[in-house]
């Protein structure tokens, strides 16, 4: 994709959907608590990182092993071996939408 990210935009987005970015990217979690549950980075089954799915952290995640935390997409990134900037891409793929300034929409 060309253009520069609204990452704003990109933010609500993830907030507002970050129970159906999980259900893909991540499949092998659980939805519990409000919480999706992956074993770590990789995706893996299991517990040890959880997504928050609702509220104002909805779209940020935190492995209890102390390992890290951040933005929905930056666990994308690092579990797929990919700059921000790709994982973007792949969002916007897998949802038909746009992230970029004066970007197009695939809608």
């Amino acid at each position: 994709m060309i253009g520069r990210i609204d990452w704003q935009k990109l933010s609500d987005f993830e907030r507002e959907r970050a129970e159906d970015i999980c259900v893909l990217f991540f499949s092998r979690g659980k939805k519990e608590n409000g919480e999706w549950k992956i074993g770590d980075i990789s995706g893996k089954a299991g517990d040890s990182l959880g997504i928050q799915l609702t509220g104002p952290n909805a779209g940020l995640w935190h492995e209890r092993a102390g390992s890290g935390g951040g933005r929905l997409r930056k666990l994308i990134a690092q579990s797929r071996n990919l700059s921000d900037e790709a994982a973007v891409d792949e969002i916007e793929r897998a949802f038909g939408v746009s992230f970029r300034i004066n970007g197009s929409s695939f809608d």
